[in-house]
């Protein structure tokens, strides 16, 4: 009977081991798991940041809308809000004038229209009143060459202008920190 009770005994120990080297394999697996899914975790908010790094540095693509907002957003700066005198209403300097113009065109662009259609005196800025510069016509067939991810061409022959005849307009885009009209060219075709 002694050798059953010893017997007994040792089973016992031997379950009861058994028991806490799975308990032991079982927790430490799902330790491994816990740790794994927080390192695939930490690897996939990685790799979006990285991912999002790339995009930043990446210009965003130059597209048709793009064009066509820069176009017209630089045509409504021309056009600023006036009285029956012809004084700006909204804009005070020309400094200010010019900060918006910075935003959609770089200054070899705007700087000859700005001292061409407003003056500055001591009661503010006023308009030229005069016909708006040839420009690009979103409504017009127009060519478009994509110099690289941060240049773009733009060609348009513009041929039903009565008070400019036929030219053409060629606008260069660049990306420095936001997309900009970069050059403006304007060929006459006299007949």
């Amino acid at each position: 009977m002694k050798k059953v009770i010893i017997s007994f005994i040792t089973l016992t120990m031997i379950i009861a081991g058994s028991v806490v080297v799975v308990k032991y394999v079982i927790e430490d697996a799902q330790t491994v798991s816990r740790v794994s899914e927080h390192q695939q975790a930490s690897e996939r908010q990685q790799i979006i940041h990285e991912v999002g790094e790339l995009a930043a540095l990446a210009p965003p693509s130059f597209t048709e809308e793009r064009l066509i907002h820069l176009t017209m957003a630089y045509l409504a700066l021309i056009k600023q809000p006036i009285d029956e005198d012809y004084h700006l209403t909204e804009v005070t300097s020309m400094e200010e004038l010019y900060e918006l113009f910075a935003e959609v065109a770089t200054p070899n662009v705007s700087e000859p229209h700005l001292t061409y259609y407003f003056s500055e005196t001591e009661t503010g800025i006023y308009l030229r009143p005069t016909e708006l510069p040839p420009w690009f016509d979103g409504g017009q067939p127009y060519d478009m060459l994509r110099v690289s991810d941060q240049k773009v061409i733009v060609r348009q022959m513009i041929e039903d202008i009565d008070l400019y005849g036929p030219y053409t307009i060629e606008l260069h885009f660049g990306y420095d920190k936001r997309w900009k009209i970069t050059d403006a060219q304007i060929v006459y075709h006299n007949n």
